[in-house]
């Protein structure tokens, strides 16, 4: 327990109750809280303040933080008696969660599990489509060597057409010539 003094009417309390399993934590705080405020506060006011806070707790423990009932834990909060009001007022709250090596171990070996699967999958999926680029590499290849082929081709043509023009040329003239030479 840790003692703020805030101003000579007001006095902030820190209470730790030490690493406890949760399922006790509302008798812990009811316990610590009446035994450092006894004297301070009337027990009723205490008795009634800590019931509404272990409700608040519950809630954070159970609902939002899924805090086990045998899980070890240990709450931090600050308490102030205001005397106008006649209540307690409480203030930065700190849970606290242990967790065991075991269950860590546990965590991390399924998280490595699961992220070896998704490798081995991921590997998987990247063989396979090196294999359909393979594929589709080869198939480019081909078409390009007929197209190659066909272009040879194509030029050979082109050849033969020019030594054709040529010769029917060649022809033409020189039936151009007999003929003007007969008439």
């Amino acid at each position: 327990m840790y003692k703020y003094i805030v101003s000579e009417l007001s006095e902030i309390y820190e209470i730790n109750t030490g690493v406890i399993p949760a399922a006790i934590f509302a008798d812990k705080v009811r316990r610590t809280v009446l035994a450092i405020l006894k004297k301070i506060a009337p027990s009723e006011v205490i008795i009634r303040d800590v019931a509404d806070f272990n409700k608040s707790l519950y809630g954070k423990i159970v609902e939002e933080l899924k805090i086990e009932k045998t899980d070890p834990i240990r709450l931090t909060v600050k308490v102030q008696y205001d005397k106008t009001n006649n209540k307690l007022i409480f203030s930065d709250l700190k849970i606290i969660r242990y967790v065991s090596e075991e269950q860590i171990k546990k965590k991390y070996e399924d998280e490595i599990r699961r992220l070896s699967e998704q490798l081995l999958k991921l590997d998987k999926a990247i063989e396979e489509q090196r294999k359909n680029y393979e594929i589709e590499i080869n198939t480019i290849r081909e078409r390009l060597e007929n197209y190659r082929k066909e272009l040879e081709e194509l030029r050979k043509y082109k050849e033969n057409y020019e030594k054709l023009r040529s010769l029917l040329l060649k022809i033409k003239e020189e039936v151009s010539s007999l003929i003007q030479s007969v008439s």
